[in-house]
């Protein structure tokens, strides 16, 4: 639990069994760098949203399992993994046009390949293409991520 909780309000009205004022106390909550958050807002309203219909548990203990949370949005979507499809994209045709020349001169395919990835633009090429690819699997782990 960190520092401010343990010395909060908030934490003081829960002991007490003080819920009806809980809300007010979520609504505190909402500051960041000295400055108020409108994620936090959000949060700290979908908090106290989740407060008040905690009223409605079953005498079991048992309640209505909470919504399964959504990504923000698809990895279509994603301008960093788009940008990560361009960027790779550019690469793969960069090293394509060094490498298809000296395939082509050469008097077999794998002696040109070989040949052709000595070069520093096409070893270039190849390391921005796995970038980019790490980059869209980073972002595409986090939105999967959120969505879990």
């Amino acid at each position: 639990m960190g520092w401010a909780l343990k010395k909060s309000t908030l934490l003081k009205r829960v002991n007490a069994k003080r819920f009806d004022d809980v809300p007010a106390e979520f609504m505190k909550w909402t500051r960041g760098g000295g400055r108020q958050l409108a994620g936090l807002v959000r949060r700290r309203r979908a908090e106290v949203e989740m407060w008040r219909s905690l009223s409605g548990i079953e005498p079991d203990g048992s309640r209505v399992q909470p919504d399964q949370p959504v990504a923000s949005k698809s990895i279509a979507k994603s301008k960093e993994a788009n940008a990560a499809v361009v960027a790779g994209g550019a690469s793969v045709v960069a090293a394509a046009r060094e490498v298809v020349p000296v395939i082509q001169d050469a008097n077999s395919a794998l002696t040109g390949a070989v040949e052709a990835l000595g070069r520093p633009a096409v070893f270039m090429a190849i390391i921005a293409t796995l970038a980019c690819i790490g980059i869209w699997y980073w972002r595409k782990r986090r939105l999967d991520e959120e969505a879990a």
